[in-house]
């Protein structure tokens, strides 16, 4: 399958990065296997537990998983810096400015919302603005 993938590229005139490139496991298979090295032109690729996709970190699991911990530590850090400096602005104003700058956008949304499709039925915790 890698000698196919490696072919097509050469006729489009790609080559695969290989320090950039890692191998990854899901599935049962994961736990039960120990996974041979793979090689693209004499060079190892490495296996990884986790890899960065579009601002997600995927681990690699006998299901799919997906570690949201790192993007919520930025939306709190965002917003308690933000809140910090305009704890006493009205309610509206503090919303769009959390909006605007600590929620992630996404550059493929054609419906005029702005947040990530995960995020749009992500249950905020609660807080006061008092």
């Amino acid at each position: 399958m890698i000698k196919i993938c490696i072919q097509e590229l050469d006729d489009l005139d790609l080559k695969i990065n290989v320090t950039k490139t890692i191998c990854i496991g899901f599935g049962n298979s994961v736990k039960n296997h120990a996974c041979s090295e793979m090689t693209v032109c004499a060079n190892k690729i490495c296996w990884s537990m986790s890899l960065k996709y579009l601002g997600l970190i995927m681990k690699s699991a006998s299901r799919f998983t997906v570690d949201l911990k790192p993007s919520r530590a930025k939306f709190y850090r965002s917003f308690n810096a933000i809140y910090n400096k305009i704890a006493k602005a009205n309610e509206m104003t503090i919303m769009s400015l959390v909006k605007t700058f600590c929620v992630p956008e996404s550059s493929s949304s054609n419906n005029g919302d702005s947040t990530f499709g995960f995020m749009r039925h992500y249950k905020f915790p609660s807080f006061s603005l008092h």
